[in-house]
């Protein structure tokens, strides 16, 4: 399992750089295909979130499903260099983007091709072990995840069941039971999955938003060489370092802490933004950015496991990506604001960004809330 995730994150990071392949095989910014680059690289990052939560699934304790989803999300985060190594590569070999772009998709297909036989293996290893803990072989640890082949099924009963329980005596039953024992629909309609996703998507459009105004606040504040640019790509990986923070604050003081230490991060690092046009000053901003986007993605896909059911958590991961975008759209009137009419100035657009986050600490006190009755629930079935 751990072979295939290396791997498919290996692909997934390949294909991501290689989904501008179209648009750097042409001179003009201008030409369609570029388009279809970005298209590509939309449904490759739908495609790694839920390729992520699904990964961390394979694993029984819920430690480790928090872990490696969290690991896959921050290696992510690091391939935000990539861009940089192959730009410098293509200077060094005096080479067209393209061609080095055909040679980074050429490496993924490597890499999906051997995460796929690898993936193969686990499932199959995993199947071996559900087979002897039915016949009586307990190993410590019985497993909480279904085996793929009856997750379809699962989810059709779940889907017939949501079509006849309508009446009110039946909802009302509904609100004593756990999310991940509702049908994966009613799951997706639940206060907390709701207020989670629109909580993600302001977080990570924030993300979004610092990462694509970066060079212009940079120059504005007198990076003309872009150096502090090169600096801040560079700092990205960083975040890595925070893994055993995460870790500590998620199963020490639980995910409701964890959620509300996103904002503190990103209000934290919009202070800095705002308070000082110093660039020296902006380097610790740019440390305190890149545990804001590890904390961000790792956290909330990490959280989805704990409340939705295996029927549903797929689904879920791709609305929180699609949440992301949606929500990533206000990153264009901001950025135009500052450009256009303010002289380059970002204070306020990121004033703005930065006042934006401080009611996501009463969204998150709503979904701790829900999150304690769900837990409540849960003990009940169990006991």
């Amino acid at each position: 399992m751990i072979i295939s995730s290396i791997l498919a994150w290996i692909g997934i990071s390949c294909l991501t750089a290689a989904s501008f392949l179209p648009g750097s095989l042409t001179p003009s910014v201008g030409d369609p295909l570029l388009y279809v680059a970005f298209t590509c690289l939309m449904f490759v990052s739908i495609m790694s979130n839920i390729l992520f939560v699904h990964t961390g699934l394979m694993f029984d304790k819920p430690e480790t499903t928090q872990r490696i989803i969290a690991v896959l999300n921050t290696l992510f985060d690091a391939g935000t260099l990539t861009y940089l190594v192959l730009y410098q590569m293509a200077q060094w070999m005096d080479s067209k983007p393209g061609w080095i772009f055909i040679g980074y998709l050429s490496f993924a297909v490597v890499a999906f091709g051997g995460a796929i036989l690898s993936w193969r293996y686990a499932l199959q290893k995993k199947k071996d072990k559900e087979g002897a803990n039915v016949d009586g072989v307990d190993d410590g640890e019985s497993c909480e995840v279904p085996s793929v082949e009856s997750i379809n099924e699962q989810v059709d009963d779940m889907e017939r069941a949501d079509d006849t329980n309508d009446s009110p005596s039946e909802n009302s039953e509904e609100k004593d039971l756990p999310v991940s024992k509702l049908p994966p629909i009613r799951q997706l309609q639940t206060r907390m999955f709701i207020l989670h996703t629109v909580y993600f998507g302001v977080a990570a459009a924030r993300s979004t938003y610092v990462l694509a105004t970066a060079k212009d606040f940079l120059a504005y504040l007198g990076d003309e060489d872009h150096v502090y640019l090169k600096i801040f790509t560079l700092l990205q990986p960083v975040s890595i370092l925070g893994l055993p923070l995460m870790d500590w604050i998620i199963n020490n003081k639980g995910y409701n802490v964890a959620m509300q230490s996103i904002n503190i991060l990103g209000i934290a690092h919009g202070v800095i933004q705002v308070s000082s046009n110093n660039l020296n000053v902006q380097v610790f901003g740019f440390v305190v950015f890149s545990f804001y986007r590890c904390f961000v993605f790792a956290i909330n896909f990490g959280f989805l496991p704990t409340y939705l059911g295996i029927a549903a958590v797929g689904r879920g991961a791709g609305l929180l990506t699609l949440c992301q975008g949606i929500m990533c759209a206000t990153s264009i009137p901001l950025a135009n604001l500052a450009i256009n009419h303010l002289g380059g100035n970002f204070f306020w657009p990121n004033l703005i960004e930065m006042i934006v986050l401080v009611p996501l600490f009463a969204v998150v006190g709503i979904i701790g809330q829900d999150a304690q009755r769900n837990n409540f629930a849960k003990g009940v079935q169990q006991g």
